[in-house]
């Protein structure tokens, strides 16, 4: 069980939890059967018939799992199911096979001391968008012909693209017309498209009501297993084009690559209207950008008989069904006469009503709330918490950009967030000094508003240098990377579940997702049935000795790579008596470990892999070393 106090996780005891998890799994954002995999040009065929049972994975399978992420220290899932998993078929048809396994894997994560946290993930709005999450009617209630989306560039897919699809080109799908529109709908529907209906519905109370109602249908089964400790909001949600002051600009500034349409382009291409457009380029600057003639043959995305949603809210037309032209320039920047203001007039709502439907199920259930990524200057992720729900966990999430955009480490190169513009920094130490500094302000936020954070992603790509180590079996910069990741993590003391257990991951097409290879284990990699070790990847990366549970408050905890010593300090609280506990690798200590403390006793659970450590009740703050033998 975990409980949420002041900026805390504790357990049942009074002790502060230091969770630290993993994703499971990547491939979960894709159908089993028929095989979903993004680079199958036919993956996205009969949307209706599709089924996630055995995502993550089959439950033949599972406790081998389960027994393997506990080796590597892990305690905590963020677990990935998404709303098409749940609602394929049709409005309200619900697959009552996949919940019933899920049902299974999740109580089966239970028997292996495993905290759970119910991730509804998306990614660009739904697999027809370029991501994973919805299901494809909720496009084509609108009348969207889901066969034209590529061709319209309403959206830019790896199953149209084949193999010039390019490194991290998915997330721009975000600023195309498709995911555009169906955010502005999802979040301010009301507002800005209060002429599009379903059957007397408004678009909004429709798509968010759907969304709800599905994952009520998750919390109703899982009622009674107090190892789930929470529900997050939805991954990585973007707010479209509200906020955007005209139609001239692009709804993503910042996440461009590939084909980039502005807000206006989008909704001409979608129309039939042929344009030539940008085609940004990652990490090369726009001086002199590329132009590319964009949907040459005129397709409309709309099925006959419908038209463009924003043509039919007013915002543009055209003279005698010909010469387009603007009505409104400003249509998604103003509601009710004010400057919109997203977090008040769209997230905060989505969030309430969200919270209060699952937890009429479950009662009162944490609530996580990921942040829109950062794209929107006028959107500041700690600010999409509403101040009058409680139990909410602040869960960000923070990706180093050269590594992850570019696929390759540089030690001497990275990006601070921290300025109002964006900037490079070189040298290793400033590279390393920008990371603390991030993911310690991502702290601070929290602490300002007293609440929990926790780090719901970061990772690193493991096809780094087009994935030589897959050939050499050198991981040294991917343990690198991770070593410096989690020494900005440990630094600031915070909760992570890192990006993502795949069980299916292979050397040609990683996590089976838009060219994704993150996933921490790889069937490609196991050599060995009988070493639970087997299939791991850079594991001196990423598994390392860490406090799990603190009687007390956890001050400072630092590992040192070089010779394997961490140091901890805590503030002992005396009204706890039981033990504070530490994860202790055998990978990292062969050898044995020798651990001294200024205070207490200390013992060891070999089994589990554990430092247990009894305080001196009359001390306050007491301190840890522990150091290979």
């Amino acid at each position: 069980m975990l409980k949420l106090q002041g900026c805390s996780f504790v357990d049942e005891q009074g002790r502060e939890l230091l969770l630290r998890g993993v994703n499971l799994g990547g491939s979960s954002k894709v159908p089993l059967r028929p095989n979903g995999a993004t680079h199958l040009p036919d993956s996205l065929s009969q949307p209706e018939k599709v089924s996630f049972i055995g995502r993550p994975f089959p439950l033949s399978a599972a406790r081998e799992h389960f027994a393997r992420l506990r080796e590597w220290g892990l305690t905590f899932l963020r677990f990935v199911i998404t709303w098409e998993a749940v609602e394929h078929a049709g409005p309200g048809m619900y697959d009552h096979a996949y919940l019933d396994y899920l049902t299974q894997v999740i109580q089966m994560a239970g028997e292996y001391d495993l905290k759970v946290l119910i991730d509804p993930h998306q990614d660009v709005w739904s697999r027809w968008t370029g991501g994973d999450g919805a299901p494809a009617w909720t496009l084509e209630l609108l009348g969207m012909d889901i066969s034209a989306l590529h061709t319209a560039s309403a959206s830019y897919l790896h199953q149209e693209a084949g193999d010039a699809y390019g490194k991290m080109v998915w997330p721009a799908n975000n600023g195309r017309y498709a995911a555009a529109t169906m955010w502005t709908l999802f979040f301010g529907g009301d507002l800005f498209a209060p002429a599009t209906t379903i059957s007397g519905q408004p678009i909004q109370y429709l798509l968010q009501g759907h969304f709800f109602e599905a994952m009520r249908q998750v919390a109703l089964r899982l009622r009674g297993m107090s190892h789930v400790v929470g529900f997050e909001t939805l991954n990585e949600p973007a707010s479209g084009y509200i906020g955007r002051c005209s139609l001239h600009e692009y709804a993503s500034p910042l996440l461009r690559n590939g084909p980039s349409p502005t807000i206006w382009e989008g909704m001409l291409l979608a129309s039939g209207y042929p344009q030539r457009i940008k085609l940004a380029r990652q990490g090369i600057p726009y001086l002199f950008p590329r132009h590319v003639l964009a949907n040459p043959e005129g397709r409309s995305l709309w099925q006959p008989g419908y038209t463009s949603v924003w043509q039919a809210n007013g915002v543009w037309d055209t003279d005698n069904g010909a010469k387009a032209h603007i009505l409104r320039n400003d249509h998604f920047a103003m509601a009710n006469g004010r400057p919109v203001d997203f977090a008040q007039d769209c997230f905060h709502p989505f969030v309430r009503r969200y919270a209060s439907g699952i937890r009429e199920i479950l009662p009162d259930m944490p609530i996580f709330v990921c942040p829109v990524p950062a794209d929107h200057e006028a959107i500041r992720g700690i600010d999409l918490l509403p101040d009058d729900v409680e139990n909410l966990v602040y869960a960000p999430h923070w990706y180093d950009g050269v590594t992850l955009s570019m696929q390759r480490y540089l030690p001497w190169l990275g990006v601070d967030y921290n300025r109002a513009n964006i900037r490079l920094v070189l040298g290793r130490q400033r590279r390393l000094r920008t990371i603390r500094h991030t993911l310690q302000n991502l702290r601070t936020e929290a602490q300002g508003r007293n609440v929990p954070l926790l780090l719901g992603e970061t990772g690193i790509p493991y096809n780094l240098d087009e994935g030589q180590a897959y050939l050499s079996g050198d991981y040294s910069d991917q343990i690198n990377a991770w070593r410096d990741i989690l020494q900005g993590v440990e630094d600031a003391r915070l909760s992570t579940a890192f990006w993502n257990y795949t069980a299916d991951n292979d050397n040609l097409h990683g996590d089976q997702w838009n060219g994704e290879d993150l996933s921490i284990y790889s069937s490609d990699q196991r050599s060995d049935p009988d070493d639970i070790n087997s299939g791991g990847r850079a594991l001196e990366g990423f598994i390392r000795p860490y406090v799990i549970a603190t009687a007390g408050k956890l001050v400072n905890m630092n590992y040192q790579d070089s010779n394997r010593t961490l140091r901890v300090t805590i503030e002992h609280d005396p009204t706890i008596s039981h033990l504070t506990e530490l994860y202790v690798p055998s990978l990292q200590y062969p050898n044995g470990w020798i651990a001294r403390a200024s205070h207490g006793h200390i013992a060891a659970n070999d089994s589990i892999q554990h430092l247990l450590w009894e305080h001196d009740p009359v001390k306050g703050r007491q301190t840890l070393t522990l150091a290979s033998r």
